[in-house]
């Protein structure tokens, strides 16, 4: 009689334990669901402009699964939905793990210029043209060139312009932008000799710097002149000959 109590109450506690890893199990946010489905989910709210929304139903797909087809994607959205809602650091930190994780991802062009907006966003000039240089595809050059002019233009700070383009002689934008730059401060020498050599070596036209590579004028429109003759009032007493400041003298007279 005692036995066969034991046993029953080790069958319920079994059933108890099972019951609740099932139950755990269930829980999980992906468990028994379709992963295609949640994945259009996500992109429909992501579509749809609903950034926070998108990040949360994205989240789950990150995760690695044999079955999930989707962590880099979910990854990629989740790090954009992340930029779109107001949180850059977020989506970079996403951007850089993507790039440790997938590294051989078809999709790695999409994620170094994101990367880059975001480094440009926050004016790391030098880390952003970096992962620029890592595009390969050419369909990204003219968007690359688009955003160079939209960031770097924008730096009026010559000595910056100049480390760019030390560590990237090849960027005509940071070239231009700092002859710009260069042609709207005073006049040295040594700055116009810049100018020219920039001009020169870009192949850019001349009349867009004309400020710089033309002299500047300091004539004015109005003088006020002072003048201090030599009267010599010492010699000023009579002789029979001429005065030596006779001629002051005449002209005090005109």
């Amino acid at each position: 009689m005692i036995n066969g109590l034991r046993n029953q109450n080790s069958k319920l506690k079994i059933q108890a334990i099972a019951g609740i890893f099932v139950l755990l199990i269930l829980s999980t946010p992906v468990f028994g669901q379709d992963f295609k489905r949640q994945y259009k989910h996500a992109r429909e709210l992501f579509d749809e402009k609903k950034y926070s929304l998108a990040m949360e139903a994205f989240k789950p797909l990150i995760v690695y699964d044999s079955e999930n087809p989707y962590p880099e994607y979910a990854s990629f959205f989740y790090a954009v939905s992340a930029h779109e809602a107001g949180y850059p650091s977020v989506a970079k930190d996403m951007l850089l793990q993507i790039k440790k994780l997938y590294p051989t991802w078809n999709q790695m062009d999409e994620v170094n210029f994101r990367l880059a907006k975001i480094y440009l966003d926050q004016r790391e000039y030098f880390q952003g043209l970096l992962v620029l240089k890592n595009i390969q595809s050419p369909s990204f050059q003219q968007d690359i060139q688009s955003m160079q002019k939209q960031y770097i233009s924008q730096i009026e700070d010559a000595e910056t312009l100049k480390m760019i383009l030390e560590e990237h002689p090849e960027n005509e934008v940071a070239a231009y932008a700092l002859a710009t730059t260069l042609s709207k401060q005073p006049v040295y020498q040594q700055d116009l000799r810049m100018v020219d050599s920039l001009i020169t070596r870009y192949n850019f036209n001349r009349s867009d710097f004309a400020s710089a590579t033309k002299p500047i004028s300091v004539m004015k429109d109005r003088y006020r002149i002072s003048l201090l003759f030599p009267f010599l009032a010492k010699s000023l007493e009579a002789t029979p000959g001429t005065k030596p400041n006779q001629f002051v003298i005449d002209l005090y007279e005109e």
